[in-house]
């Protein structure tokens, strides 16, 4: 069985009901832009190609989204592009929206050298790394990027690699880089105190520099 080709099962897929919304993605993956209507001619562009590039023709399929055309463009390198996708042509009284844009930040995560962390474990654990070396880590979904207020208590052992979380797809990512040796700590809230939560205010990740 062949594996299903990336401009065909990308990591993110858009519709007209995301018209101005911003989303972000890792470089090296893709993103679909569709609308429906098979049989109808549609045009896609980038206005940074270099950093997502439109790849192959119009491409149509049901996807469990109905019958729909779709364009897809892949991240080449970290970055800020608009993408526009749209009918030919399109009759401005129609129901339907003839075209959307959405605009996408792509950012380049480093190789690590240890496995993703994750913030749901309780207590994180601590991490070794070496100068130079870097560590990715993350958690669900109880919180957004701005709720976790994250630091770094020693800006000069351990500095932020993705300043200093994105959300992808649902999932809050960061990656630090050890500067140089010593002990430092990132902390920062880890989810909504609601009421009945059992959750803890803050977390904190240990990060020891050889």
């Amino acid at each position: 069985m062949c594996a299903c080709p990336p401009g065909d099962c990308p990591d993110i897929w858009t519709t007209e009901t995301n018209n101005g919304a911003t989303v972000v993605m890792e470089v090296g993956q893709w993103i679909a832009l569709a609308l429906p209507g098979p049989s109808i001619a549609v045009t896609a562009s980038s206005n940074e190609p270099s950093v997502l590039k439109l790849v192959g023709q119009d491409r149509h399929g049901n996807f469990g989204r109905g019958d729909t055309v779709y364009m897809s463009f892949n991240a080449v390198k970290a970055g800020s592009a608009q993408l526009t996708f749209g009918y030919q042509d399109c009759d401005a009284a129609s129901a339907g929206r003839c075209s959307y844009v959405v605009n996408v930040r792509v950012v380049q995560f480093p190789k690590t050298a240890v496995p993703t962390v994750s913030l749901d474990d309780s207590p994180t654990p601590a991490i070794e790394l070496r100068v130079g070396q870097s560590a990715r880590f993350g958690g669900c979904c109880e919180y957004s990027v701005e709720e976790l207020n994250a630091t770094i208590d020693q800006p000069s052992v351990v500095q932020w690699a993705v300043e200093p979380f994105v959300t992808l797809q649902g999932v809050i990512e960061g990656a630090i880089t050890a500067a140089s040796p010593g002990t430092a700590h990132v902390h920062g809230v880890y989810c909504r105190q609601t009421s009945g939560s059992s959750c803890p205010s803050v977390w904190s990740l240990t990060v020891v520099v050889t």
